[in-house]
């Protein structure tokens, strides 16, 4: 007979993910915010799990207890506790910004330099083939000295 997931453990799962990929710092901003919803909701229940969870994103125990936690609601709340995670899921899924995204890249030298992403993911290859590439000097996140706004021209004299 196969087990069959239940509500719970969809939105243990949902804040599991994002929670592990906050920690990578690849969520994009509407993740962010559907995260807060689900999180805030589910916190109401699960109390400190939720935090504890972004900290072990991989815990069974935690998924366990937060899980129980919400099958133990009523049909309504984990009936809108799994629209929201649906939406979760849907955001994470789409992902943040990315500086450059390589599908396939097969027999061929490429070198990138110099590369920065404000936020998100610098450089994703899904498929790699012979050949060579050289990635270098790849920044991702903010701050002071990477303030530039997109498309600017960042040469300093």
């Amino acid at each position: 007979m196969t087990d069959l997931l239940t509500i719970g453990a969809l939105v243990a799962s949902a804040l599991s993910l994002v929670a592990e990929a906050m920690l990578k710092g690849t969520v994009g901003e509407a993740a962010k915010d559907a995260y807060t919803a689900l999180k805030q909701k589910v916190s109401t229940w699960a109390g400190s799990k939720v935090d504890s969870l972004e900290e072990a994103p991989d815990s069974k125990r935690l998924l366990s207890e937060i899980a129980k936690a919400v099958d133990a609601q009523s049909r309504d709340e984990r009936t809108a506790l799994r629209e929201l995670a649906q939406t979760l899921l849907a955001q994470l899924k789409e992902g943040g910004p990315i500086g450059v995204d390589l599908g396939k890249l097969s027999y061929m030298q490429a070198e990138l330099e110099g590369l920065t992403v404000l936020s998100g993911t610098g450089v994703r290859l899904k498929e790699g083939y012979g050949g060579t590439l050289k990635i270098s000097n790849v920044r991702v996140g903010g701050g002071a000295e990477h303030s530039e706004k997109p498309g600017e021209d960042t040469e300093k004299k």
